[in-house]
């Protein structure tokens, strides 16, 4: 029946001469998106194992999903020539928003997450050279460790409880803020935040929601690329949020307050290269780049040391060793930011859990034009404009093809040996949460450590995040 309706699918929407006939078809769900936000989330799951075990034997497949050709890569060659060969042919939100992002685009309106081509380009050197680069780390690296030993020592004093998400949740916020802006107690200037925030990842991870946007602007005789009434409500509460914590902390983003760039913080760095002033520190750009750390600065990390909690507390022979290689490690004596690099276990135990709990973990694109490409077979076949192709990261990550049939385990000695940034560049391993502004290393300190109870990591937080889903 389902390919009944896929076929009769293809036909209404214009696929008569199928480009992707060649390739495995998963007979899917094509009406999600239609349905209820929990029949979409589950058949959502549903539909992506189908693909994945449809991309098999060609490490691709393709569904329809409400009449928009999904094309599922498996094998890592295969993103490989998608994300990376082909990156000027492919975007976030595609042509009038209508991308994987478009909603997210039409809330936040301009950030990096919802930027395509030259200017997500530009905006991603800007985060990777603010956020991501040895300098930029040394400076804040001890406002960083005070942070983390403010947070670490609060876990010990009031206990976890039900408290445990949103303690690590502040430190998280703490610490991308530091990064951003200098200052070390956002989480204190935050609090209203959580609720726009909350319905924003609502809308945003929505499988149903563009079909109720694209009947209210036909209602309301507006065209799809168009904010409806809920999504210009919720910007404009966004916006606020994001202006108020800018404007009461203009002091840090004087771009005139410090001589060099080495001393400046992220954004006011932004602000002094695109044309800010003492007067006028917040430019569009630095709100931009604002706007990019409030949709992403702080979930990622705080589902991370979540899952990082978890696994530490079932494996007690991973946290002792940890344990160890800090209490034995110069960095002990010396918390040096160049002297982590130099602790294997700890950067190990960092990638696996990168590896198996990707914050992120489905990321796709809209095709901007015609893509050619073979298959693992050396089919050759063109995906169309009208596609989309997604990665499920979580499952690249527990692929038993590329990482062993102990691929779903915890197991942090696998990396003795492994090169990240090698296994990364050849799209076996795509490590996300560098979007993310900050790592878990960050708090997995010899003190915390120590400190940290066997039974610290409750039912309830596994629960909370068995909900986190979302597109990069």
């Amino acid at each position: 029946m389902l390919q009944i309706i896929s076929a009769a699918l293809c036909t209404f929407f214009g696929f008569r001469n199928n480009p992707l006939a060649d390739i495995p078809y998963a007979s899917c769900f094509p009406t999600l998106g239609l349905l209820s936000e929990k029949w979409s989330h589950d058949f959502y799951s549903t539909s992506m194992r189908a693909l994945f075990n449809a991309a098999a034997e060609e490490g691709i497949s393709w569904t329809l999903i409400g009449g928009v050709p999904l094309v599922y890569l498996r094998h890592p060659a295969l993103i490989r020539q998608v994300f990376v060969k082909n990156a000027e042919s492919i975007s976030r939100c595609g042509t009038q928003t209508r991308g994987p992002f478009g909603t997210g685009k039409r809330i936040i309106r301009s950030a990096l997450i919802t930027a395509d081509g030259d200017v997500a380009r530009h905006w991603h050197a800007d985060m990777t050279r603010g956020f991501h680069n040895r300098p930029a780390m040394e400076r804040f690296h001890w406002k960083l460790i005070s942070i983390a030993t403010n947070h670490v020592q609060k876990l010990r004093d009031i206990g976890m409880g039900d408290n445990l998400q949103s303690l690590l949740q502040d430190y998280a916020m703490d610490a991308v803020w530091c990064l951003g802006l200098g200052l070390e107690n956002a989480s204190q200037c935050t609090r209203e935040w959580q609720e726009p925030f909350a319905q924003y990842v609502q809308m945003a991870a929505s499988m149903s929601y563009p079909l109720h946007h694209t009947m209210m602007n036909l209602m309301c005789g507006r065209d799809f690329e168009e904010p409806d009434y809920y999504e210009n409500d919720l910007h404009e509460r966004i916006e606020n949020c994001v202006l108020q914590l800018l404007e009461a902390n203009s002091d840090l983003l004087n771009p005139e307050a410090v001589e060099t760039l080495e001393q400046m913080n992220f954004l006011q760095r932004i602000s002094h290269e695109t044309g800010g002033s003492a007067a006028q520190p917040i430019t569009p750009d630095v709100l931009a780049h604002a706007r990019q750390i409030f949709s992403h600065g702080f979930p990622a990390p705080t589902l991370l040391l979540l899952w990082a909690l978890r696994e530490l507390t079932l494996y007690p022979e991973v946290k002792q060793k940890l344990r160890t290689e800090l209490q034995e490690s110069d960095w002990h004596h010396r918390q040096e930011l160049q002297l982590l690099s130099k602790l294997p276990y700890l950067n190990a135990v960092v990638n696996e859990l990168l590896r198996l709990h990707p914050p992120i973990p489905t990321t796709a694109r809209a095709i901007d034009r015609p893509l050619n490409m073979q298959t693992q077979s050396g089919a050759s076949l063109v995906i169309p404009v009208q596609a989309r192709v997604a990665v499920s990261l979580a499952m690249l990550h527990q692929d038993p093809y590329v990482w062993g049939e102990d691929a779903s385990q915890f197991r942090p000695e696998r990396w003795d040996g492994l090169l990240p940034n090698t296994i990364e560049g050849e799209c076996n391993y795509v490590h996300v949460a560098r979007l993310s502004g900050t790592k878990c290393s960050n708090i997995l300190t010899d003190e915390s450590i120590q400190n940290m109870d066997d039974g610290m990591f409750s039912a309830r937080d596994e629960l909370v995040m068995d909900k986190q889903t979302s597109w990069n």
